[in-house]
């Protein structure tokens, strides 16, 4: 590690597509060996509902979410 570093970041080896071998600067409270969040699976219904949603307003916020995420059974934050 370079001293001229600030303490927050690391330096690791990584090695690219092409077999090549780069040193990245990363914040050290990045976690990477922690599990990836699984994909959620929507339904057809849950699917065609939130692209109707979209097309009348792209971003649903409020009321409205709660109120979908609800009647889909998702978490607003899925919605």
């Amino acid at each position: 590690s370079s001293s001229a570093d600030p303490d927050y970041c690391r330096r690791i080896l990584v090695r690219d597509a092409k077999g090549s071998i780069r040193e990245i600067i990363l914040p050290k409270g990045l976690d990477l060996d922690r599990p990836k969040r699984t994909r959620t699976s929507f339904t057809a219904e849950q699917l065609y509902r939130l692209e109707m949603e979209f097309q009348r307003c792209q971003y649903v916020v409020g009321r409205e979410r709660t109120e979908l995420a609800r009647q889909l059974n998702l978490s607003e934050t899925q919605v």
